[in-house]
């Protein structure tokens, strides 16, 4: 009994590892500058404080550039960038499921293969987050109405619509029949 139970919460664990993974497969680049930066300011005698300042920057500076030079609309640009995010994604996601399939008793030849499609499905994961648009980016898009309900200084609805609103909206009818269909839908007024 204990030992069923002590399996399940390994592969549970192992489970939430690999979806924790694949979650940070876009954030392998700057992890790496960050380290990278990290080791370089260590080796030439920066405190710890200078390192751990110096990482956080670097690892910073690129994101933001990579997500920049993504946003650019030239295709070659894209592309660079987007493998420039790609590659360390895969060699993390090999070295990870490469390593962790090295835990049971499994042949060199199946850590290969485990390796390599881990690392193909990590560096998909990366260029799928970097390429789809963030919800709060477009969330104005589907949440502030129509145009005359949105404040100008802070983008937010002035007044929240509903989904009655909306369908009736849609329909295309006048101000004063929408606003009927509205109350009517609500069962404010009698019909």
């Amino acid at each position: 009994m204990t030992l069923g139970f002590g399996i399940v919460l390994s592969l549970l664990g192992l489970g939430a590892l690999c979806a924790l993974i694949f979650q940070l497969a876009a954030y392998a680049l700057p992890v790496y500058a960050a380290i990278v930066a990290g080791l370089y300011a260590n080796d030439s005698g920066t405190g710890p404080v200078g390192v751990i300042a110096l990482a956080i920057l670097a690892g910073a500076v690129a994101l933001v550039l990579g997500q920049l030079a993504f946003s650019i609309r030239v295709l070659p640009v894209r592309i660079v960038v987007a493998l420039l995010f790609a590659i360390p994604a895969v060699i993390a996601g090999y070295g990870v499921v490469h390593g962790l399939s090295g835990i049971g008793d499994t042949s060199e030849t199946w850590r290969q293969i485990f390796g390599i499609a881990g690392g193909a499905i990590a560096g998909s994961t990366a260029l799928a987050r970097l390429a789809l648009p963030r919800p709060e980016a477009t969330a104005h898009l589907h949440a502030a109405g129509p145009p005359s309900s949105v404040d100008d200084r802070t983008g937010y609805a002035l007044r929240p619509t509903s989904l009655e609103e909306e369908s009736v909206r849609s329909r295309g009818f006048s101000r004063r029949r929408r606003t009927r269909q509205v109350r009517m839908a609500q069962g404010a007024v009698r019909r």
